[in-house]
């Protein structure tokens, strides 16, 4: 699998991999999955198909190692440096992360009953319908050891520690779209729009996507950091690309 290094999409586990043993499930499906179509685009510019048949092979090779990263109803997160299990069912904290299951339907490596599996334990663990919210995983971390990073310092259900980070929410529904779930990914989409929140609790404005939302007790469904556009830019994707 790919390194985690100080951090891979979330940079508050930097500490997960600093060493530069820890390793990363989502990355390594990330890495599949974009090789895969580096590939294809080398060949539709006439490349030498060796150049192409570089990309693919790397592709398949860490594809598959991503696929064996399962833990028995979903995939890892990855691995820390010490080699304990990062998003594991045996976890105290994070026991399962969103985006390794949504990442994994972009692979072609990946097991679709596996992957189909994966998605289902993401809706049911991770959404949460009363307060209409998307966990990045659950649950968050609290003096977790070994530390995944600075992650900790948001506490637990802020931001990227457990609360919900839009664009892992957002991925989760275009997941439930690409593997043909409509039924499950609509309810979800409609939950991240501001417009269908208790505007009182959400206190940010209805008309624009939120980076986060609380899932913190104390303050469950109050937005943070609004007008993010990477949210707002993935979701007009998804809806466009996915939602047919």
């Amino acid at each position: 699998l790919l390194l985690f290094g100080g951090g891979d999409w979330n940079d508050g586990m930097d500490k997960a991999g600093a060493p530069g043993r820890g390793e990363s499930v989502w990355l390594s499906w990330f890495f599949s999955h974009t090789a895969h179509r580096f590939a294809t685009l080398l060949r539709r510019l006439g490349s030498a198909d060796d150049d192409a048949q570089r990309f693919d092979d790397a592709a398949a090779k860490i594809g598959t190692a991503a696929n064996a990263a399962w833990d028995g109803g979903w995939y890892l997160r990855g691995w820390h440096d010490d080699g304990s299990a990062l998003g594991s069912a045996q976890n105290t904290y994070c026991q399962i992360d969103l985006i390794s299951q949504s990442f994994a339907v972009l692979s072609p490596e990946a097991d679709a009953a596996k992957t189909n599996a994966a998605l289902t334990a993401a809706v049911s663990r991770l959404y949460d319908p009363d307060h209409r919210l998307i966990r990045l995983f659950d649950p968050p971390f609290e003096n977790a050891r070994p530390s995944p990073g600075y992650i900790e310092s948001y506490g637990p259900g802020f931001r990227e520690n457990g609360g919900q980070y839009t664009h892992g929410a957002v991925w989760l529904v275009m997941a439930l779209l690409k593997q043909n779930r409509p039924d499950e990914a609509l309810p979800l989409l409609e939950a991240l729009l501001p417009s269908n929140r208790d505007q009182a609790l959400y206190a940010a404005e209805p008309y624009v996507l939120s980076a986060d939302v609380c899932a913190n007790p104390d303050c469950a469904g109050r937005a943070g950091w609004s007008w993010y556009t990477g949210s707002a830019g993935w979701l007009w994707r998804v809806v466009l690309e996915d939602l047919h």
